[in-house]
């Protein structure tokens, strides 16, 4: 069993019924991170009971001498043998857990809780067989085996949502298979996604997950192409627009002329954010991946791949260093020779894939939060959108405002198709609209 790993069962004494008894659940820590998983049967008892299973045993005796004990507690026994007796949900639990191991798959969360209440999936040529909740969890492992955390986080949440909605909608069934993913289970899905309050965004971004694990069971063989529930003939994936915030051109020209107070994060934070906004809006993860072998100080360039788009797309970017850039790049770049080639300092060569989205999140909030800080001390009003990726969409919008083509915004971006770019530039139409319509009120 993973070293990392344990399991418990424990009271959620701080959420009892009316009654006041309490459910069982286990407790499952993994790096010292605990969750609650909830029972596949729901099992509650007060604390007096749930005292009485730990420190005594009459719950398994049947003695007549134990015959007043036993009728106080009357429940117990069947609960003991529930929770301790020959398929337990803690050696269910402690079963999977195993499972990882075996199968040299990283421990993950969201692939447990698919495992845990339906049992592992058979082992088939496929690796999941004609089971879809099997293949994300399968897809899951393979992306973090990859490094490629983000995707894995991505498809575990879609799975977590039609597990959800499989267990609502066909409480008697055990396996969501191919077959069962049609046109009315997918509609159904949205509905049932918007009536829980989620967005037509939120659906858009699991259906499309939920098609390339159709694709990929198309492609082991185990779902069949004739049945395919995509598509212009059968559901259409929701195409609803989320522009992106950008910051005016009045406020970013406030925190291009701020003048920090205090070094440190303060300072870090500020020059980030600038250096985001005049690298083509890098964000700030490929701009903690730069190499010192992307930086042509004789031309003056920066050539990078975005992390995003590595695998789909080998687009370069070519971003032009000004003064202010090329200061704030020197001011913390690592010495040519160190850090294993990395311009900045703060990740390092030989991270796993986990702890170096970790640092990047961090720097990320940081520099959110300190660049926040310095729009109230500038008076800026909305500090909402003020994050550390407003930079990027800053980027694109101010071009737009300078009456730069957008076909020079798209590649300078690194976007492969122009719909990609005009979300970006979304807040700057929305304003020009309304500047328009003002006009009606207004005519000549």
């Amino acid at each position: 069993m993973e070293k990392s790993v344990t399991l418990t069962y424990v009271l959620e004494t701080h959420r009892p019924d009316a009654g006041g008894r309490c459910r069982v659940k286990i407790r499952l820590t993994h790096q010292r991170k605990p969750q609650l998983v909830s029972l596949p049967k729901a099992v509650s008892c007060s604390p007096e009971e749930w005292d009485a299973l730990q420190t005594h045993h009459i719950y398994r005796d049947t003695d007549a001498r134990r015959s007043k004990a036993i009728a106080k507690y009357r429940d117990l026994p069947e609960t003991y043998r529930y929770l301790h007796g020959e398929g337990s949900p803690l050696a269910m639990a402690l079963q999977i857990v195993r499972h990882f191991e075996s199968e040299g798959e990283p421990f993950s969360m969201a692939a447990f809780r698919l495992y845990f209440g339906r049992g592992l999936p058979a082992k088939r040529q496929s690796g999941f067989g004609n089971d879809v909740l099997a293949a994300f969890a399968h897809t899951v492992a393979a992306e973090k085996r990859h490094d490629r955390t983000g995707n894995a986080a991505s498809y575990a949440d879609a799975a977590a949502s039609f597990a959800r909605f499989f267990r609502e909608s066909h409480p008697r069934a055990s396996t969501l298979t191919f077959q069962a993913v049609s046109v009315a289970f997918l509609s159904a899905y949205e509905r049932w996604m918007l009536t829980n309050g989620k967005s037509i965004t939120t659906v858009a971004i699991y259906t499309r997950q939920l098609r390339a694990i159709w694709n990929l069971g198309i492609a082991k063989g185990v779902a069949d192409r004739d049945g395919y529930p995509f598509g212009k003939r059968g559901y259409l994936i929701p195409t609803a627009k989320n522009p992106k915030k950008a910051v005016s051109g009045a406020d970013v020209a406030r925190l291009l002329a701020y003048r920090v107070e205090y070094d440190g994060f303060e300072r870090r934070s500020h020059d980030f954010w600038m250096l985001s906004y005049l690298l083509n809006g890098l964000n700030l993860k490929d701009i903690l991946s730069l190499r010192h072998a992307d930086v042509d100080w004789t031309a003056q360039t920066i050539t990078v791949f975005r992390q995003k788009t590595a695998r789909s797309s080998r687009r370069r970017i070519t971003c032009y260093l000004t003064d202010r850039s090329r200061e704030i790049v020197r001011r913390y770049m690592t010495p040519v020779g160190q850090g294993g080639g990395l311009l900045f300092p703060y990740l390092d060569q030989d991270m796993g894939a986990g702890r170096r989205d970790a640092v990047v999140a961090q720097f990320n909030k940081a520099t959110t939060n300190w660049i926040r800080k310095i729009a109230v001390k500038l008076g800026i009003e909305n500090t909402r959108h003020l994050t550390a990726i407003a930079a990027r969409h800053s980027f694109a919008t101010t071009l737009m405002r300078a009456g730069v083509p957008g076909k020079f915004i798209q590649d300078s971006l690194g976007h492969t198709s122009f719909s990609t770019t005009e979300n970006y530039l979304g807040s700057f139409e929305e304003n020009h609209a309304r500047q328009h319509l003002e006009s009606l009120l207004n005519p000549a």
